[in-house]
């Protein structure tokens, strides 16, 4: 009944939504202070939101995004909601709420993760969704270890922290029946993979929070413009810089197991390779390897 009502408020909406005139939309960039002033969107401060320097921040409101969609036209708002060419309307719960999207965008080591992180702790409720079960049990052990109780959901693993608001998960395993405060969703340029797109498609159209925070690099940007045009939703994006500088070595490096320090990574391109490194490194050194 919940699901039935929520679909009709959506297709009223829509039906007093004039989508023929594509030409009131200009296409720009808004500072905070050019928002709508009927936009429900809040900028956080420089220091809510980021550990290090940032560029300037950009703001697509939900209008300025309709032209970006190709040969975007309503006629899937005549179309049944669950209609695989609409998979923005599976999710009704999502849709009903009223959502503020954060893309934070940079490099490794840039503080864009972390800011999101220190977001999603201060929330009275979240989700964390990573890639790895790696990254979704280091992240389980920051938060508990941050006082805030957080639960981890994988594949493999299933760990329930009593009176916990927050979960930490992999992308796959996202809660999408409840209603949170802030959801981070990590390395969301992962959404253009062929393989394993879907999964962070699902998340990010699929997670009912107040406040969803992207993390990612820019390949992703154009992607999530694409869907916020489709679910009527404002993107703010931050831009972040590199903290520490990255410097290549001038002549290669000869790797031997008793040159290895601790914490250091070592890249393979095949799993029997890096199956082979594993063995080695552990039989003649007394360091412990996980492989990635």
């Amino acid at each position: 009944h919940k699901i039935a009502n929520t679909i009709d408020h959506m297709k009223n909406h829509k039906k007093s939504t004039n989508f023929e005139n594509k030409n009131q939309y200009d296409y720009d960039i808004y500072n905070e202070n050019q928002l709508d002033e009927n936009s429900q969107d809040e900028i956080y401060s420089e220091e809510e939101l980021r550990e290090g320097e940032q560029e300037e921040e950009e703001v697509y409101h939900s209008g300025n995004l309709e032209h970006i969609v190709d040969n975007f036209n309503s006629r899937w708002l005549k179309k049944d909601p669950l209609n695989l060419s609409a998979p923005h309307l599976w999710y009704p719960l999502a849709r009903e709420v009223k959502r503020k999207i954060y893309v934070h965008i940079g490099p490794t080591n840039s503080g864009k993760t972390y800011s999101a992180l220190k977001r999603l702790m201060e929330a009275e409720s979240g989700i964390y969704c990573g890639p790895l079960r790696l990254l979704a049990s280091e992240q389980y052990e920051k938060i508990n270890k941050a006082g805030v109780p957080c639960s981890l959901i994988t594949g493999q693993q299933k760990i329930e922290v009593p009176n916990a608001n927050h979960i930490s998960s992999t992308v796959e395993m996202a809660e999408l029946n409840k209603i949170v405060s802030v959801a981070v969703i990590d390395e969301i340029q992962m959404i253009g993979d062929n393989e394993r797109g879907w999964a962070w498609t699902k998340a990010f159209l699929g997670i009912p929070a107040y406040e969803i925070h992207l993390c990612g690099s820019e390949s992703g940007l154009n992607i999530i413009k694409k869907l916020c045009a489709l679910t009527n939703e404002s993107i703010i994006v931050k831009r972040y810089k590199r903290l520490t500088p990255l410097s290549v070595e001038e002549r290669c490096a000869n790797m031997h197991v008793k040159t290895l320090d601790k914490g250091d990574c070592i890249v393979a391109f095949s799993v029997a390779k890096l199956y082979d490194l594993k063995n080695i490194i552990e039989s003649s050194s007394k360091f412990k390897c996980s492989i990635i």
